[in-house]
């Protein structure tokens, strides 16, 4: 398991200052975003897929610093009631499988998307009132497999995997979400296990590593903390925004802060167990600022087993 960094948490620093700040402190694989909510600062899938030269200077940029790009990252919502954001988050997603192809990057990373009416996102979390389940199986069936069924037959054709990210708010943000989708699409849909948004459903990441198995695609290094008092008046379904942190009933925090060394030994444990041989991707979003977390999550990475 090579440690990697998601180069959207630098997002004031062009590609050469990212590529420059990894390499400084040693993290020799990049998750590169390239559409979608990351945007596309430090690259264009569109321009990627369609431009050998793009790819070029890109690879040249990467190799000068002996970086490896692991995954391409182009989360959206492609399903979003607002046609003109999921056309545009649609076209990005597509765009980069091709990219992802030319360039032999074997990882797509992204979000399964949620649909919704009146422009307006619907995300049924209970199955009572009847409306609730009602309206949660009319997404699935109307909606995201459909959606999905032909995107993941591309991607097989590419050989690339696309790793849809477990996230609270999309339709798929759970093992068992997960799995439904694959088990309809086929297989080159997987996984990207992000510890912190299992963490707050209340999912434990190492179990569901091993219910998921040779689905897991990628991995993003990132933990949670709660907030006891805060949690029992807001609970889990908090919707407080992340910018005010010092609120919330939970918050992103970098490893180690949330849960102790042992627990996430433990992780790293249950990857290894499933043969997982992927990026352990930094993504950071917590208090401190990108530019000293990430390589203080790098550092302290090392000092548990099986980290490249």
């Amino acid at each position: 398991m090579k440690l990697a960094a998601f180069a959207a948490c630098l997002p004031h620093d062009s590609l050469a200052g990212a590529l420059d700040y990894l390499a400084t402190h040693q993290i020799h694989a990049l998750e590169l975003g390239v559409g979608g909510y990351p945007g596309t600062r430090h690259a264009n899938a569109q321009q990627l897929a369609s431009s050998e030269s793009a790819r070029s200077a890109l690879l040249d940029a990467c190799r000068a610093r002996s970086i490896e790009i692991m995954a391409l990252s182009c989360h959206g919502n492609p399903l979003h009631p607002d046609h003109a954001l999921a056309s545009a988050h649609d076209r990005d997603f597509r765009a980069a499988l091709e990219a992802a192809n030319a360039l032999e990057v074997p990882v797509v990373v992204g979000f399964s998307g949620q649909p919704g009416t009146g422009g307006v996102l619907n995300w049924p979390v209970i199955g009572w009132p009847q409306e609730y389940a009602d309206q949660y199986e009319r997404q699935w069936q109307e909606h995201l497999i459909p959606y999905w069924q032909p995107i993941a037959a591309r991607a097989q054709e590419l050989g690339v995997k696309i790793a849809l990210e477990l996230h609270g708010g999309f339709a798929v943000h759970s093992p068992a979400t997960l799995r439904r989708l694959r088990e309809a699409c086929g297989p080159a849909i997987g996984a990207n296990i992000d510890p912190s948004h299992l963490w707050w459903q209340r999912i434990d990441p190492a179990r569901a590593i091993a219910r998921l198995g040779a689905a897991v695609f990628h991995f993003h290094l990132k933990d949670v903390c709660f907030r006891d008092g805060a949690l029992d008046d807001l609970g889990i379904l908090d919707c407080t925004p992340h910018a005010r942190m010092d609120e919330r009933a939970w918050y992103f925090a970098p490893p180690g802060e949330g849960h102790d060394a042992a627990c996430w030994q433990g992780i790293l444990d249950a990857l290894r167990a499933i043969d997982y041989r992927g990026a352990l991707s930094i993504e950071h979003e917590g208090y401190a600022p990108a530019s000293e977390a990430i390589g203080a999550t790098a550092r302290w990475m090392r000092g548990l087993k099986q980290v490249d």
